[in-house]
C-alpha cells in the first residue's frame, strides 16, 4: 500500500466504514474468477494474503486487470507488458484498464477511481468493479467463466412521427395540470374580502 500518513477524524471514519464493507467471500470469488480467466494461479498468498490490502497488492501494479481484460476484449490494451515499473505507468495502465472497462460495458457509476486501488482507498469499489466487468462479460456472451449477473440490457422503442407529437400533447394529472385553474383575482394576505351576493338565477345548479 502506498506510504501515506495516518487519517484523523472524519477521514479516519469514512476509512473506517469502507474497511468494515469490504468482504473476503467476493474477494476469493473475484480471485478465482480472474485466475481461470487467465489460467494461473491468483489465490491468496504469503505475498498477498486475502484481505483488502493483499488485494490491493495483487492488482497494484494494473498488469492482472489488464490482462483480464485483454482476455475478455483482446487488444483492447496496449503495452500491458511493459518493463517499465514506475508509478506513473502504473496510474496510466490502471486509466487505461478503466476506459476499456467502460468502453466494454462497465457502468461508470461501479467504476473505481484509480486512488481507489493504487492508494487502497476503497477497495470495496474495486471488487464491485470486477464483479460489474464480469456481468458485462455474461452480457457479451462471454463462454469463459463466470462471474456476477448478466446485466440489464436496453430496451428503445422507437415510434412513429405523429405517436410523438401526439404525446406531446397529453398533459397528465400528476404533471400538475389542473384544467386552467388560475390566481388571478386573488387577494394578497390580510386585504379585506369583497363578498358579492349572486341571485339566485345566478348561482350554479347541481344535476
Amino acid at each position: 500500500m502506498a506510504n501515506q500518513g495516518p487519517s484523523y477524524g472524519l477521514s479516519r471514519q469514512v476509512k473506517r466504514k469502507l474497511e468494515l464493507k469490504y468482504n473476503e467471500d467476493m474477494e476469493l470469488e473475484a480471485r478465482q474468477w480472474m485466475s481461470r480467466v487467465l489460467g494461473t494461479n491468483l489465490s491468496p498468498s504469503a505475498e498477498c494474503p486475502i484481505g483488502a490490502r493483499g488485494f490491493q497488492s495483487l492488482l497494484k501494479d494494473s498488469s492482472v486487470l489488464c490482462d483480464v481484460m485483454n482476455a475478455l476484449s483482446p487488444a483492447s490494451i496496449a503495452n500491458v507488458k511493459s518493463k517499465m515499473k514506475t508509478d506513473f505507468f502504473f496510474r496510466e495502465r490502471l486509466e487505461c484498464f478503466l476506459k476499456a472497462a467502460k468502453l466494454y460495458g462497465v457502468p461508470e457509476i461501479s467504476l473505481f477511481q484509480v486512488e481507489d486501488l493504487y492508494d487502497g482507498k476503497n477497495m470495496t469499489q474495486v471488487l464491485d468493479c470486477i464483479f460489474a466487468l464480469g456481468g458485462a462479460a455474461i452480457t457479451k456472451g462471454y463462454n469463459g467463466p463466470k462471474l456476477g449477473t448478466k446485466m440489464s440490457e436496453k430496451n428503445q422503442r422507437d415510434f412513429d412521427e405523429q405517436t410523438n407529437i401526439d404525446s406531446r400533447k397529453v398533459l397528465p394529472m400528476q404533471a400538475g395540470y389542473n384544467k386552467g385553474a388560475s390566481q388571478a383575482g386573488m387577494k394578497a394576505p390580510g386585504t379585506q374580502r369583497q363578498i358579492q351576493e349572486f341571485e339566485e338565477d345566478h348561482l350554479y345548479k347541481l344535476p
